[in-house]
């Protein structure tokens, strides 16, 4: 069952918090019949309050050829007029109760999408906020995932992003936001126990999926106090192969603006077969050793050496890896052995 797609996006606060979390449901895009675009130019921005960057804003869009903006901390209320973008079709998700966060998604008006509820993939998670549409891109479906979530100390202890279906989603998807999470994986570092701890939990699901950061080693964020940083994350799937990540020093906020180019024709993306990432963090390296060792005790003749990375381990890697690898790691992946 697919996904119901609206003229607009829905809210993730849909979900009664008394009631047990339905299980997400199969997620199928469903691109607009009209003509897709052959490229896109997407924007990410933390600003900080929307009404004081807005005509700043407004003039960089069409600068740029920015087609779809996904804009954090808007800090609009449920009161609050929305700003004019000349040229752009809106979409907001404001904090309830409250003027800070909020969430803001420009399309231009060339571009077709449809909002997409992914308040299933929440979890019934409220403290993130995170709202999605879909567009096609070269023929396929593209969902674009809008995230903010509060700084480490707003939130309950020991909260953590429930990232884990929304990373999982099978289609070609951008996910782009302010984590408040710290992790050298981004190149983003902090004394603040909790942000780095949060920052450990996200890592932990992108290197466990198919899908990888388009972070360089830029940083996104400059405080007027304190180290900088990059809170601001971008996480893709096959799409990064041929998608340029860059930022720039210029509208009116402490965060950056980033300008994410996606590929401009179907010929520039590499052949996708499935597959996934070796993560030999979470391998069991001393089982992995243990086989390989009493393998090559019963074999006659030399024995193999596994190369991989600096590590010389003796043994049969098909056999060790069935029960030492992550079960998830497919054969292609694997080292191979050397005489």
């Amino acid at each position: 069952m697919a996904v119901p797609l609206t003229g607009s996006a829905l809210h993730a606060d849909s979900l009664t918090p008394s009631q047990p979390d339905p299980p997400p449901p199969p997620f199928t895009l469903q691109p607009p019949s009209l003509l897709a675009p052959s490229h896109l130019c997407v924007l990410q921005f933390n600003c900080n309050r929307i009404q004081s960057s807005a005509v700043e804003l407004a003039t960089y869009l069409t600068k740029n050829d920015v087609a779809v903006a996904c804009i954090q901390e808007t800090k609009l209320s449920t009161a609050s007029c929305s700003p004019s973008f000349p040229g752009y079709a809106l979409e907001r998700r404001d904090r309830p109760g409250g003027h800070g966060g909020g969430l803001l998604i420009l399309i231009r008006h060339d571009v077709p999408y449809f909002g997409q509820d992914i308040s299933p993939f929440l979890c019934g998670d409220t403290t993130m906020k995170a709202m999605a549409i879909s567009t096609p891109l070269n023929g396929s479906p593209l969902c674009i995932i809008n995230v903010y979530s509060q700084l480490a100390s707003s939130c309950p202890p020991g909260y953590s992003p429930e990232l884990a279906d929304i990373i999982s989603i099978p289609e070609d998807c951008l996910i782009v936001g302010n984590f408040n999470a710290h992790h050298p994986s981004w190149f983003s570092h902090t004394d603040d126990q909790r942000a780095a701890a949060r920052g450990t939990a996200v890592d932990n699901l992108v290197t466990g999926s198919s899908l990888a950061y388009l972070n360089e080693g830029s940083h996104t964020h400059l405080p007027s106090h304190g180290p900088p940083s990059s809170q601001d994350l971008a996480i893709s799937g096959h799409l990064l192969l041929s998608t340029s990540w860059t930022i720039q020093v210029t509208l009116n906020s402490d965060h950056l603006p980033i300008l994410i180019h996606l590929p401009s024709s179907a010929d520039s993306l590499t052949p996708w077969a499935t597959c996934s990432y070796v993560n030999f963090k979470k391998a069991d390296w001393p089982a992995y050793t243990a086989v390989g060792s009493h393998q090559s005790g019963a074999r006659d003749g030399p024995s193999p050496h596994l190369v991989c990375w600096g590590v010389d381990l003796k043994g049969s890697p098909d056999d060790r890896c069935q029960t030492s690898y992550p079960s998830w790691i497919q054969q292609g992946l694997l080292p191979t052995s050397q005489s």
